[in-house]
């Protein structure tokens, strides 16, 4: 029978005395710990009965002031007969989640008092649910990340497996040295979604959280699940598998003396590189992708022409979501495109929508084999657009990332000048031996892209319009980095739409591109001797340099806001910072509030410097003007 403490609460009047005032508990706290001391033994053979059990998590939870020990003796007596009710599990995941800054060491007791909760299935999956993010979160802090690992693999579902979910992760391991159970978690989640996590994290092996036998306190709450009929089929995580869904390894039968390892057998890089001339390789090659030391091995000698021919195959019957993110990750990993991929992916374009199955444009589309730009553009970029021009500003801005990894990926390749074969089974694609018009030719058309996305969505879809600056910005950077010959201004359509959009951020990256071409690319151009192959690129700049300025600086074509109160006669336009642009205005007008300072009243200097504070490229880019026309 169930241990209860029905009469000690009820002569003590807990529950009532809990309405009214959680201190209560402290005042009895000594009767309280002798009481719970006697019987825990009982507990831990019979468990606790329900009611008791909600009435304890109750004391946990309002108890004001109560020291370590005391909680921890709780924590002991906290063994339920059934599962857990939905208000005492939802009690405790909330008070851990807002208590783990002021005690976090209690914090880290109740995790591991939750964990064989949810092990062996003692708290119901929806509570976990509603939680998972905001336990997620509690990663930040180093006393919860054991604790927090096991419960977050356990609950984890695909629909938390979030890209922004991931991307906190992989900050926090990079934070926190490459912890081992942040790294679990990131494993976890490449199982389901490998082509969200790292490749680093896809051969992750589980965490065995706690070494040799099972604690004590895990081994009752397992005898308790199994007597209440609910012990869980949720163990410690399984061995990680990277891709579900490719072929089983199996190998063709061979003479005993032939003295062959299967790659199967390899258990290390160390093992795979001693026994490289002697392996043993499966029937479809393909299954090599399920090894770590398989990837490796293709990576060290290149792809077979068995395996190209197996990926072909696969690609050409309906091909798995795991399938993809595996040859994707093989690309990243040889830094080359694979050839079966091209042909799958223009079938695929053809019928895409722009949503179904959008990793395997993304994931694919950077690293892509082709032989020179008119098969790009007949194969890929055509239908591509199709997509680009009839879906959202959303779709619009992942096509035009993916595009510029790929024009990224084009230049490396570039400047490693492999117009050798790229490996024994792959010829070198005949674009490498005539790369700088290629690349120029796959920007103009990305531009196209840029400037048609801008027409169809309007100048009101600042995020499109702040997209395309950073492109420019980042294609300069490949320019100046790789001393590619090539020279592309900003088109004047986005820069007066960029000018006009009454937002102070795209205003800000705007004038940081104005200043990356005077301060960078028209220098760096200037010392290669090529200035004068693009007057009409320099000129464009100095031109959008001067207009950006006077617009800021000098009022030109600015625009009063309604609300715009003129104080002070004798500011005089030389002394104005744009207040009159509807994108700076809020910005100086706002911290001129908190200044309690009317923004007329405030003088150039002080102006000057709220735009360096918040907008730092309008101000670096207004000193840059006015040096240069001094030096004019």
């Amino acid at each position: 029978m169930p241990a209860t403490f029905e009469d000690i609460f009820g002569s003590l009047g807990i529950e009532e005395r809990l309405d009214d005032d959680p201190k209560f508990v402290e005042a009895v706290k000594d009767h309280l710990d002798q009481a719970f001391r006697k019987r825990v033994d009982e507990i831990w053979e019979e468990g606790l009965e329900p009611r008791s059990f909600d009435v304890l998590v109750r004391i946990f939870t309002d108890g004001a002031e109560l020291d370590k020990m005391f909680r921890c003796l709780i924590l002991d007596c906290l063994v339920p007969t059934e599962m857990i009710s939905d208000n005492s599990a939802e009690e405790m995941i909330f008070w851990v989640i807002c208590n783990c800054i002021e005690y976090p060491d209690e914090c880290a007791e109740v995790l591991r008092w939750l964990s064989p909760m949810v092990r062996f299935n003692m708290v119901n999956d929806y509570i976990l649910d509603q939680k998972y993010n905001a336990l997620l979160k509690r990663l930040l802090y180093p006393q919860l990340v054991k604790g927090l690992s096991e419960i977050l693999c356990l609950a984890a579902k695909p629909v938390f497996m979030t890209k922004s979910n991931i991307d906190l992760l992989e900050k926090l391991c990079e934070d926190q040295y490459n912890d081992v159970y942040i790294r679990t978690i990131l494993g976890e989640y490449a199982k389901y979604v490998p082509h969200l996590v790292d490749r680093k994290f896809h051969f992750v092996k589980p965490q065995v959280w706690d070494s040799g036998k099972i604690p004590d306190f895990d081994l009752v709450i397992q005898n308790m699940a199994r007597r209440a009929g609910v012990e869980s089929i949720k163990q410690f995580p399984t061995p990680h598998i990277l891709c579900r869904g490719l072929p089983s390894i199996e190998y063709q039968v061979r003479r005993k003396d032939e003295n062959l390892k299967k790659i199967g057998e390899v258990k290390s890089m160390v093992e795979l590189g001693r026994a490289l001339e002697r392996l043993q390789l499966p029937t479809n090659e393909l299954a090599l992708l399920q090894k770590e030391e398989g990837v490796m091995m293709i990576i060290v000698d290149g792809p077979s022409h068995n395996f190209l021919a197996s990926l072909s195959i696969a690609l050409s019957k309906s091909p798995t979501k795991t399938l993809i993110a595996a040859v994707s990750g093989l690309q990243d990993l040889l830094s080359y495109g694979l050839p079966p991929v091209t042909p799958f992916l223009s079938d695929f374009l053809l019928c895409w929508d722009g949503r179904h199955n959008e990793e395997y444009v993304y994931s694919l589309l950077p690293k892509l084999y082709f032989r020179n730009f008119k098969e790009l553009k007949e194969g890929i970029f055509d239908h591509l657009l199709r997509v680009f021009v009839a879906n959202s500003a959303e779709t619009k801005m992942k096509i035009l990332d993916s595009l510029l990894l790929l024009i990224t990926h084009m230049i490396a390749v570039d400047r490693r000048r492999g117009n050798v074969d790229v490996c024994p089974t792959i010829t070198s694609p005949k674009w490498i031996s005539e790369s700088d018009a290629t690349i120029a030719s796959v920007i103009e058309y990305v531009i196209e892209m840029w400037k048609q996305g801008i027409i169809l969505e309007g100048p009101s879809c600042t995020l499109l319009v702040l997209k395309s600056i950073l492109f420019y910005q980042k294609l300069n950077q490949l320019i100046i980095q790789c001393g590619l010959p090539i020279f592309f201004v900003i088109h004047q359509s986005l820069s007066c739409t960029a000018l006009l959009a009454k937002n102070h951020v795209i205003l800000n990256e705007l004038c940081l591109l104005i200043l990356q071409y005077k301060q960078h690319l028209i220098p760096l151009f200037e010392q290669q001797g090529l200035l004068g192959e693009y007057e009409l690129e320099v000129e464009s700049v100095m031109a959008l340099a001067d207009s950006t300025y006077k617009y800021l600086w000098e009022r030109v074509g600015g625009e009063r806001p309604e609300n715009f109160h003129t104080t002070q006669d004798e500011f005089t336009p030389s002394d104005s910072i744009g207040l009159e642009h509807l994108g700076l205005y809020p910005i100086v007008a706002g911290i001129a509030k908190e200044l309690h300072r009317n923004p007329r009243q405030m003088n150039k200097n002080e102006l000057m410097s709220v735009l360096e504070s918040f907008i730092s490229g309008v101000a670096e880019f207004i000193k840059y003007e006015e040096h240069d026309q001094l030096r004019q």
